[in-house]
């Protein structure tokens, strides 16, 4: 991107949100940021992220870094038998975990699960 590029982008978020203030610093900061990222790209990354409405802050030059495919790719859901195996490696490091507890531990806790005796006055 050009320098006047991102004073454009600058003039747009700064209308979109007024907590939005900049100066030449922060333009030549984000200008050596997104050099290598293409006008077209990161202002329709603005564009999408002002039409959320969950979107109350200004955005990081890494928002308008995003390729399209980062935005596509949802967050990773594992099918069946991933979480088959998920589940039993959580089973396998809880076991190693018991495994690894000191004796003296152990009987503490039994003691700590058992009924007290009331003293009776």
């Amino acid at each position: 991107m050009k320098e006047y590029e991102i004073r454009q982008m600058f003039l747009k978020i700064a209308n979109a949100y007024s907590s939005f203030a900049y100066d030449d610093f922060k333009v030549s900061i984000w200008l050596d940021l997104l050099q290598d990222v293409p006008f077209t790209r990161a202002n329709n990354n603005l564009n999408r992220y002002i039409l959320n409405p969950s979107h109350e802050f200004p955005p990081h030059p890494g928002i308008l870094a995003e390729s399209d495919i980062q935005h596509t790719k949802g967050a990773y859901v594992p099918n069946a038998e991933e979480t088959r195996l998920m589940l039993a490696d959580q089973k396998r490091e809880s076991i190693q975990i018991t495994k690894e507890i000191p004796q003296f531990v152990r009987e503490q806790v039994k003691l700590l699960g058992q009924p007290t005796r009331e003293t009776t006055s």
